[in-house]
């Protein structure tokens, strides 16, 4: 079955088109930002940016600033934010399988499978 992005009657594609473009311009910022605070502090800046995209969820700006995040996010626009971040996703695996190592995988791709699976089997359900 095909994703159906909503569009709601009440909301004409341009307006829904810039409220789109405010929200991705939020996320891009934050995450951006926060990114290049832990790098000054010399920490990963992914972690920055995620630590970001969680000060933007639910967890935070959803529980403790809801007009806010309703504001900022609203409900209409949040499957079409899924589907770009589906996308992006997708992109970033393709770049990371770009930048693999293929001679470290070989070397110690065999010890690495053997200590996922015995992890893996240690799990609970």
């Amino acid at each position: 079955m095909p994703l159906k992005m909503p569009l709601p009657p009440d909301i004409a594609m341009p307006a829904l088109l810039g409220r789109l473009l405010l929200a991705w311009a939020v996320i891009i910022l934050v995450a951006q930002g926060l990114g290049l605070v832990f790098k000054r502090f010399k920490q990963p800046g992914v972690l920055g940016e995620i630590i970001g995209g969680i000060l933007l969820g639910p967890s935070f700006l959803g529980a403790f600033f809801p007009e806010t995040k309703t504001l900022l996010f609203p409900p209409e626009i949040l499957p079409w934010i899924s589907g770009i971040a589906q996308v992006g996703i997708v992109f970033y695996m393709f770049l990371i399988g770009l930048e693999l190592d293929w001679a470290s995988l070989r070397r110690y791709g065999r010890s690495t499978l053997i200590i996922s699976f015995a992890y893996s089997s240690k799990l609970p359900g």
